[in-house]
């Protein structure tokens, strides 16, 4: 089984980046999108039992927290004054 998954360019870069980063900082890999024509994309695919499943999906968790982390924070600095965005915490 396979998922297609979309990429926020604006806090990963585009669907290529996303797989090199991925696999460079977590160890989990992914395709690029635009390697099935659909661009903005990535491809998981989910062959391995449920523990490596697993522990990827925590690794796949933490590397986009990480990103969009990194994202509001850069934002908060900006010196444009305050406005509000989905970095807020609910």
């Amino acid at each position: 089984m396979y998922q297609m998954i979309a990429v926020e360019k604006s806090i990963y870069g585009d669907d290529v980046l996303f797989a090199q980063n991925l696999i460079k900082e977590e160890s989990v890999f992914c395709l690029p999108g635009s390697a099935f024509s659909a661009p903005g994309y990535i491809r998981l695919v989910l062959t391995y039992d449920e523990e490596i499943m697993r522990e990827a999906a925590d690794r796949i968790k933490e590397f986009c927290e990480r990103y969009a982390d990194a994202k509001c924070q850069q934002e908060d600095s900006s010196d444009e004054g305050y406005e509000a965005n989905s970095c807020e915490s609910s």
